[in-house]
């Protein structure tokens, strides 16, 4: 599967904003938010997201936590 670099580097900007975790939802609210990604419903904004993020663990840049919630691979944790 292809990613749009552009994609790629935004998701992986939110996950580094947010201590290495990426939720799927907050992940489409922020890019459909901002209209960075090309859809006229959540829904499918949602749908892309999802095939993103699979994308991104079989190459290994994140890995999958639980329904809907990724790591950044190699991340380091914050300490409160």
């Amino acid at each position: 599967m292809t990613i749009d670099k552009y994609h790629k580097d935004r998701l992986i900007t939110i996950a580094k904003h947010y201590g290495g975790k990426i939720g799927q939802s907050r992940a489409t609210d922020i890019l459909f938010g901002n209209k960075l990604i090309r859809a006229r419903k959540r829904s499918t904004a949602y749908a892309m997201v999802q095939t993103y993020l699979a994308g991104m663990v079989e190459q290994g840049i994140f890995q999958k936590l639980g329904p809907g919630e990724y790591e950044l691979i190699g991340a380091q944790q914050k300490f409160a």
